[in-house]
């Protein structure tokens, strides 16, 4: 490592060619994965002096403006005369990040996307899912699985997303008894109560479900269910039911109402969004739903 830098920070000479650094490149990846998920140039550069990360051989102090330097050196995604580091997809998404935070707005709907972005799973295979952004796409927003052996990519803009969940806690708050959960599967259930599930399942599989007839199927089961596990579950969804209930339907995304309905955002790779609420009910998107 040079006592003065003469080429770019993640990069070395040797054999009188300019190669990466393996160290300082893992440290380019991280500085931009940091960035990207949502540390400011401040916190990123306290993080790197206070773990005494070299600069150069006697120089172990990182500055917001070293930070920024790095971020937006488009060399780092191959623009240059170097090798990358990173890809051009990384290097955008953390440029997008930056427009947006000298804005204060992250594509006109960063509360709602704030308040939602920790509820996101995937519902392919459970895992979380992180928001990113590609200009050159035409639905510049898009949700990655982080589950490496998924890998699922659902292109959702926020508005869209923002206007479905709102659409499915409007249907909830129109019909309060949808808090009521799905019964749980247990072991030697009695005959009434399998029949009744595979009604259910029967029901929603259908073209056309219709929800009256679900709802009063999931009661049958849900009064069985009360009766052997001493109505614990069921207690909750009743409150959760008579809160529900004084709620009114809203005509924008209502953050309280969100937070106190939603558990999870359950996205799918066909582009539909399922809810669960917080007494672990399902709410997917109806065929019939605009």
């Amino acid at each position: 490592m040079a006592q003065k830098r003469i080429i770019p920070f993640g990069y070395t000479v040797r054999n009188g060619r300019t190669v990466i650094d393996p160290d300082e490149a893992e440290c380019i990846r991280e500085i931009f994965n940091d960035y990207i998920n949502g540390a400011s140039l401040k916190e990123i550069a306290e993080r790197l002096t206070a773990n005494r990360v070299p600069f150069t051989v006697k120089n172990c102090c990182w500055g917001k403006a070293r930070v920024a330097r790095i971020i937006e050196n488009a060399g780092y995604a191959g623009s240059g005369d170097y090798d990358p580091i990173i890809g051009e997809e990384v290097y955008e998404l953390a440029l997008e990040c930056k427009r947006a935070r000298q804005t204060r707005c992250s594509a006109g709907f960063s509360r709602e996307i704030d308040l939602i972005r920790p509820h996101v799973k995937c519902e392919k295979c459970g895992h979380p899912m992180v928001r990113r952004i590609a200009n050159n796409c035409r639905i510049r927003e898009a949700w990655l699985c982080q589950n490496p052996e998924c890998g699922a990519t659902i292109r959702i803009g926020d508005a869209d997303l923002i206007e479905r969940i709102r659409i499915l806690m409007n249907r909830i708050i129109d019909n309060a008894s949808l808090m009521i959960p799905r019964p749980k599967e247990k072991k030697n259930k009695d005959s009434a109560f399998t029949r009744l599930r595979n009604e259910i399942d029967q029901e929603t599989a259908a073209g056309s479900p219709d929800e009256d007839r679900i709802l009063e199927l999931i009661s049958q089961a849900a009064a069985i269910e009360y009766r052997e596990n001493n109505g614990r579950e069921a207690v909750i969804a009743r409150l959760a039911r008579q809160r529900v209930s004084m709620m009114l339907p809203q005509e924008q995304f209502n953050e309280s109402y969100f937070s106190e309905l939603v558990k999870t955002v359950l996205l799918r790779e066909s582009g539909t969004v399922r809810i669960i609420t917080v007494t672990d009910a399902e709410i997917p998107e109806g065929e019939n739903e605009t």
